[in-house]
């Protein structure tokens, strides 16, 4: 599966149909530009996805990085001679500065495809008026381990996001299993179930 193995997923890792691999494929195959986005861009999990994907920059081609001011990711992305722009995720899950900043930079950079990793940046990036097609890698479902209140309202901005994204990329079973359970997702979304991993099959 060339785009996977472009867009720096590991091939043998990934549990996908031949129309899942047509839907994922028409959405990454070409792109040239990619405005990838973190939220905390503290290390680990999206954070270190997104560096990875950014050393094989060349394979990629141009990648923009909108993440938290002062965080680990803008540090690093900055080092790696990439495109990067800050923002406040945190202040607030209604704030419009937020939004406002994810529509400037889709604006300024013209991406061909946005990238976001996480619940917290695809829903910011959904709200926004960024008109290029879109990704959103889940990294778990953070909103389950939380208060009722604070569960409810997870959930809902999950699926707020999910239903507006283009293709919904899964590391792992479970989180599609949770997402089907919890109505997260409909039926009809285009999403992949692509391993955070190698197997250990392939290592020597």
């Amino acid at each position: 599966t060339r785009c996977l193995v472009r867009y720096g997923q590991p091939q043998v890792n990934a549990v996908i149909s031949p129309a899942e691999f047509q839907s994922f494929n028409r959405m990454t195959s070409g792109s040239r530009s990619i405005l990838q986005i973190v939220a905390d861009g503290t290390p680990g999990g999206g954070t270190t996805h997104v560096l990875q994907l950014l050393a094989n920059g060349d394979k990629l081609g141009k990648c923009v990085v909108l993440t938290q001011h002062d965080s680990y990711l803008a540090e690093r992305a900055a080092e790696l001679g990439v495109d990067v722009h800050t923002g406040d995720f945190f202040s607030s899950r209604l704030s419009r500065q937020i939004v406002r900043r994810v529509q400037e930079v889709g604006e300024t950079g013209s991406p061909e495809l946005g990238h976001a990793h996480g619940g917290r940046a695809n829903f910011f990036l959904q709200q926004s008026r960024t008109k290029c097609p879109s990704i959103y890698t889940v990294h778990g479902f953070h909103h389950r381990k939380k208060p009722f209140a604070a569960r409810i309202l997870g959930a809902q901005a999950e699926k707020f996001g999910i239903a507006r994204t283009n293709h919904v990329v899964f590391v792992s079973r479970h989180d599609r299993q949770v997402a089907v359970s919890e109505n997260l997702i409909d039926a009809s979304q285009p999403s992949t179930v692509v391993h955070n991993g190698n197997a250990l099959q392939t290592e020597p």
